[in-house]
């Protein structure tokens, strides 16, 4: 999939659940090479919980998924570190961080 593909699919998701008064206006995925590892929402208001922000629901979803808790390395065998991005979805604004600060994995919000 293509980033604009990646950040539809956040807004998509993110449309769709606050229709579905299952959250608010905010939509985020986890992606490695390519593959949507996980998907989230905001869920603050509907599960009343004020750290359900929809990146972080994408990140504990990725984490339970993969089987841990550090995105740092892949799950099997070691690849150097690359450039991770990230797109606010309310905005549009891509963020990228360099190789040294990353993770090799994409979060779109």
């Amino acid at each position: 999939m293509s980033e604009q593909a990646f950040m539809q699919r956040a807004l998509a998701i993110a449309l769709e659940k606050m229709r579905a008064n299952d959250g608010g206006p905010f939509g985020a995925l986890v992606v490695r090479d390519g593959e949507i590892i996980a998907e989230g929402w905001n869920q603050v208001t509907s599960t009343n919980d004020p750290t359900a922000h929809a990146e972080v629901v994408a990140i504990r979803r990725a984490c339970e998924k993969l089987g841990t808790f550090n995105l740092s390395v892949p799950t099997r065998g070691r690849r150097p570190p690359r450039s991770a991005s990230m797109t606010n979805s309310s905005t549009g604004k891509f963020h990228s961080i360099p190789p040294a600060e990353a993770f090799p994995v994409s979060l779109w919000w």
